[in-house]
């Protein structure tokens, strides 16, 4: 998995260095970017090929749930895995989340282990080559 990039979103500067260490430690990723809110992830996701998106629900500005719509609307971004982490994940709201097109959810605070699995599961057989879910 060090061959894919990833987009850390959160707007906890210590939430995206958490995961970007578990993500590091865990699955040996070198490419990973962080974006504090959907807004700087929108500008990121304009210019950087990204495998998978790894972001949180309440954030300012724009929020998981206005990202992962952006991110399914547009075609070239589309197929991209996209992770939904939330400190308050009820069961309905993981069920919503799934309809609107989040790969996996993850709730706060999660184990090393439960991040791995989740980036684990989101992977499809199109994903072999960087880049590849973003082109």
């Amino acid at each position: 998995m060090n061959h894919l990039s990833f987009l850390v979103v959160d707007d906890s500067e210590v939430e995206r260095s958490l995961v970007a260490a578990v993500l590091r430690a865990r699955l040996g990723a070198e490419r990973i970017f962080e974006a504090a809110d959907g807004r700087e992830a929108t500008l990121l996701l304009a210019c950087v090929p990204i495998d998978v998106i790894i972001s949180d629900r309440e954030m300012a500005s724009v929020t998981g749930d206005e990202l992962l719509a952006i991110v399914r609307r547009n075609h070239k971004l589309r197929d991209i895995p996209f992770i939904m982490m939330s400190s308050n994940m009820p069961e309905w709201f993981r069920r919503m989340a799934k309809q609107l097109g989040a790969t996996q959810c993850l709730a706060k605070p999660f184990t090393p282990a439960e991040l791995e699995r989740a980036v684990r599961l989101s992977q499809s057989p199109t994903l072999s080559a960087p880049g590849s879910s973003a082109a």
